[in-house]
């Protein structure tokens, strides 16, 4: 039995989930109806004001489809500004959070659970950092999983040391700039455009 039986009080639209509220600036402009996802942030702050003295870490947005779990985080900036200790607190976290929630073992939600971070690399260009993406070396990582028959989202190198989680606690982890999850994801999680 679900601590929280019912998420749709938690649907939100994806332009809010990815809201960066100190740039007051989304990562995507999505106010389409049919393409809402629960604010996973909103369900943690009702879990954790049940049970904990503090707050925890947790991705953006949550949905369910067709048996699979998407937990997905909006980064709002380049990957070179992206802490990546940050990142994997809110995998940790968010996969803990799931856990505490559902009737479910860790193996049962690691089946079937995909972590997703969107990231901007546009913001690289106008970031005061010297980091810049390699665009190459992705290329290089592309090439070689093309030859392990690899293809589509497979084919794209997870970044910020995020592969750590796969298996154990994911089934699946994508780091993708914003093009490439709407792209690859936005077909998977909303239907045929």
């Amino acid at each position: 039995m679900r601590i929280i039986e019912d998420y749709n009080s938690y649907l939100c639209t994806i332009r809010d989930l990815s809201l960066d509220k100190e740039a007051r600036v989304s990562l995507i402009e999505d106010d389409e109806k049919q393409h809402r996802m629960y604010n996973f942030d909103g369900i943690k702050k009702t879990l954790c004001k049940k049970f904990r003295g503090e707050q925890t870490f947790s991705c953006d947005a949550y949905w369910e489809k067709e048996g699979k779990r998407y937990l997905i985080e909006f980064k709002n900036q380049g990957e070179g500004n992206i802490k990546r200790e940050h990142l994997w607190n809110k995998a940790y976290d968010s996969l803990a959070l799931l856990l505490v929630n559902e009737n479910k073992t860790r193996e049962e939600l690691a089946q079937n659970t995909i972590l997703i971070v969107v990231y901007d690399n546009q913001k690289s260009k106008s970031d005061s950092s010297s980091y810049q993406p390699s665009k190459s070396f992705d290329k290089i990582t592309e090439a070689f999983k093309s030859y392990a028959k690899l293809s589509g989202v497979n084919r794209l190198q997870v970044k910020f040391g995020l592969n750590r989680f796969k298996g154990s606690f994911y089934h699946e982890v994508h780091t993708l700039e914003v093009n490439d999850f709407i792209n690859y994801y936005y077909p998977e999680l909303f239907g045929k455009a």
